[in-house]
């Protein structure tokens, strides 16, 4: 208690995470961590539900049970049920994102916590902190759309206005490549779609991930990735546009020059928890990229 008097002196609260391995790791324990500091009004929690939901712990009900020493909150979701008998609820000592266990932390909205229920508890107690979201998850990839990966999941309004904004801050003219353009580069590539594995990350190769950018070989053209990893849009004057040129989705034996795949806005967008849906991102567009075409100073050239 000394050191939390110092930190109420010093206006600071102190946030203990609830989860096992700690003092406190539901709601009986989080009573009795209580209880041992007398209730000292600097001690609080940094309350994750990702913590209690495996356990079989009420995550809901902490909420309203410690309504007043909620101090943070963390986002954060785990999927639980899982696995194949080998190692339970206490993990077994195995890595996480293996499939013998039991529980396994997962991106918001991808395992088992009730988002909409803590938010309304939380609405119900007034509590008007952050909510900090904590991502743990062993089966995404961290280096989707990360620098020197292809910039992916951008709708067709949003990359058209990007070109608008590069155009305007640059002072030349980029846009996105038309239907005829597209295959024109594809023909002039020296290319073969259906035996590109030298050239494209495909579903041949790429192992359901987008690599990173020029890591294949340089076609005719000087191009990297003009096949597969992440297709690219055209703009083939409809509202939604197409896209072109495969993904690392697509096998070899699909692909092929000049054909294009028309946007499934509602398809594409389906995992978007925003209402309305978002206009410049495609939430399970992961697959979607583009390459945008610069014009020409000297038109004679």
């Amino acid at each position: 208690n000394p050191i939390l008097d110092v930190f109420q002196e010093c206006g600071v609260k102190f946030a203990l995470e609830v989860h096992p391995t700690e003092i406190a790791f539901d709601i009986a324990s989080a009573e009795k961590a209580l209880q041992a500091v007398d209730y000292h009004p600097a001690f609080g929690f940094n309350y994750d539900p990702s913590h209690f939901g495996y356990q079989g712990v009420d995550y809901v009900k902490f909420i309203y049970k410690f309504h007043d020493r909620i101090f943070h909150a963390h986002m954060k979701d785990v999927a639980w049920g899982l696995g194949d008998g080998t190692a339970g609820v206490f993990g077994g000592h195995t890595d996480f994102h293996k499939p013998e266990r039991y529980w396994d932390f997962k991106s918001v909205g991808r395992g088992n916590i009730n988002f909409e229920k803590i938010i309304r508890a939380l609405n119900d107690i007034s509590y008007a902190g952050p909510l900090s979201v904590e991502w743990e998850d062993g089966g995404m990839d961290r280096e989707f759309g990360h620098v020197g990966f292809p910039a992916i999941s951008p709708s067709f309004l949003s990359v058209k206005q990007f070109c608008q904004w590069l155009s305007a801050k640059t002072g030349r003219t980029y846009r996105l490549p038309t239907p005829d353009e597209s295959k024109a580069l594809c023909v002039q590539s020296g290319i073969d779609p259906k035996n590109c594995g030298d050239f494209a990350w495909t579903k041949d190769n790429a192992q359901e991930k987008t690599h990173k950018l020029a890591a294949k070989k340089v076609d005719k053209l000087g191009l990297f990735d003009l096949m597969g990893n992440a297709c690219e849009w055209v703009d083939d004057g409809s509202k939604f546009g197409s896209v072109a040129g495969g993904c690392y989705l697509d096998a070899m034996a699909d692909l092929e020059c000049g054909a294009l795949s028309p946007c499934k806005p509602v398809e594409w967008n389906e995992i978007d928890p925003q209402f309305p849906k978002s206009k410049w991102w495609y939430s399970s567009g992961g697959f979607v990229g583009f390459r945008v075409i610069c014009e020409p100073t000297d038109t004679k050239k």
